[in-house]
């Protein structure tokens, strides 16, 4: 049987993470006020690859699409 997953962003909005489709993954962080956005689009080439010899996690960094210009202005 294949696990659903939804995408929550934080009340904060600063973070989206990907959980089970369950009641008890959504329960807690709903009522912490996490809510269920779409699911992210990359529309980038994966950039760096790192992996962690110690955790045994590979983390794929996405270049973002926003740009920083010399007077701190984001484009």
């Amino acid at each position: 049987m294949a696990i659903n997953k939804v995408f929550l962003a934080s009340p904060q909005g600063d973070e989206i993470r990907e959980v089970e489709a369950t009641t008890e993954s959504l329960s807690p962080l709903m009522s912490q006020g996490w809510h269920q956005v779409p699911a992210p689009t990359v529309t980038a080439q994966p950039g760096i690859i790192r992996d962690s010899e110690e955790s045994g996690v590979s983390v794929v960094v996405v270049p973002s699409t926003s740009r920083i210009s010399p007077s701190g202005d984001c484009r």
